[in-house]
């Protein structure tokens, strides 16, 4: 891997870790942000105050994960239809989120992500190389709460997505983000409806976005973002271990420089998997938890380009993948 983008993981991890609390999913963990001191006495601060108000919202509008987390996923002898060959998949991924409460119902969020996709191709395949691709961005949100029942959510995500390998342009930049807005039709039902900038299809850059979290009882959840994630999720214990089982959909474009020997030519890779999977999160306490997660690629599109006039391009076959990881909350 190269020197600067681990340079830069180290900046984006030092910044997440150096400010406020967050939640993942991009608003303020409420659990955190206790409305009460040791001394039982009312917290009139601006976060104990938006704790007070809006904490019950939150912890039942979106399942736990981790404010901060690193992972590490697998993905071997990945193949495409129609093309020969295979590629093995390795990726890093640090990802934080850090709240800012201004007053009772408004908030930002600041963060930062980093990853890293390793692909080796085998020799038989034909316009792709070995090649490393990188993401190094900010997380820039913020959270408005309309009335006690409807928040609205927006993310800016600028990014370098890239292979490094020379002097960025403004190809190496992608300017991704969301607006989402949530409305409480009951206690147990949260109604979610947005519009999202990304490349999780080649071709479409705008995509709306549309779901429910549903409470069914104390232990069991489901979520649903379509087109992102349909998800079932069940905590036995009190929240201390989740199990979610579900269907997911990602996808990035990365800018690379060919290989030497075709004078470094400049082209796009397109990728997307659509996954299932059975993830574990276990918190060990209330700073530390661990989580894994098990499944298969079933669906995606591939569009690799090597600088030359082959192609690697087509739909991801099934292929088996695991990710094991750590987050922290502050």
């Amino acid at each position: 891997m190269n020197n600067p983008a681990w340079l830069w993981a180290g900046v984006l991890l030092t910044a997440a870790c150096s400010t406020v609390n967050n939640h993942d999913n991009s608003a303020p963990a409420a659990a955190a942000m206790a409305p009460q001191d040791g001394a039982g006495q009312r917290d009139y601060s601006p976060s104990g105050l938006f704790a007070e108000r809006h904490g019950g919202f939150l912890t039942r509008a979106k399942r736990y994960e981790p404010r901060l987390f690193a992972r590490y996923m697998v993905m071997p002898d990945a193949q495409l239809t129609s093309e020969p060959g295979s590629f093995d998949l390795q990726e890093v991924r640090v990802r934080g989120d850090a709240p800012i409460v201004l007053d009772p119902g408004n908030y930002l969020s600041l963060g930062g992500e980093f990853r890293t996709r390793e692909y080796d191709v085998s020799r038989n395949v034909l316009g792709a190389v070995d090649e490393d691709v990188y993401t190094l961005g900010l997380r820039l949100g913020a959270g408005v709460f309309v009335n006690d029942d409807f928040l609205v959510e927006g993310m800016f995500r600028p990014g370098i997505y890239s292979d490094l390998d020379g002097t960025l342009t403004s190809q190496d930049w992608q300017w991704f983000g969301h607006a989402l807005g949530t409305y409480r039709v009951r206690d147990d039902v949260f109604l979610k409806a947005g519009v999202a900038v990304s490349e999780d299809f080649a071709d479409v850059g705008l995509i709306p976005l549309g779901g429910v979290s549903w409470l069914i009882g104390d232990q069991w959840r489901l979520d649903i973002l379509l087109p992102h994630r349909v998800e079932v999720s069940w905590s036995p214990n009190a929240g201390a271990t989740t199990l979610c089982v579900g269907g997911y959909l990602e996808g990035d474009q990365y800018f690379v420089r060919g290989p030497a020997l075709t004078g470094k030519r400049r082209a796009t890779w397109q990728t997307q998997e659509i996954t299932i999977s059975a993830s574990l999160i276990h918190r060990m306490n209330d700073y530390i938890s661990l989580f894994g997660e098990v499944g298969s690629a079933v669906a995606g599109d591939y569009k690799f380009r090597d600088g030359t006039s082959q192609r690697f391009d087509g739909s991801l076959e099934p292929t088996f993948f695991f990710n094991v990881g750590i987050g922290f909350d502050f």
